[in-house]
């Protein structure tokens, strides 16, 4: 697959259905950010106050130990593409507020 493939594929997986499907991608960061910081102080008694960008950046990092750990599979560098960018549009949001 070639670079600019595996970027359009991502692209339209952050702004095709799934956009239509879940809303605006930073309103699902910001919500699954305050999950996450929820549970690690409820399980480990520790507070971060992790952000949409944080989670893109956690998610990202889920994809690579996916790829690390099997047999190559193209999907997770597409995904990886897309939480990439993903995490641009957060951090771009967060410091429009």
């Amino acid at each position: 697959m070639k670079p600019a493939d595996l970027l359009n594929e991502a692209a339209g997986l952050v702004s095709g259905e799934r956009n239509k499907a879940y809303g605006d991608a930073y309103q699902q960061h910001v919500k699954a950010a305050r999950m996450w910081s929820a549970y690690l102080q409820a399980k480990y008694g520790i507070s971060p106050e992790l952000s949409a960008s944080d989670v893109c950046h956690l998610m990202s990092l889920l994809k690579w130990s996916r790829e690390m750990s099997g047999p190559f599979k193209a999907d997770n560098n597409v995904d990886d593409c897309g939480y990439a960018a993903l995490a641009g549009y957060c951090a771009w949001k967060e410091h429009e507020q």
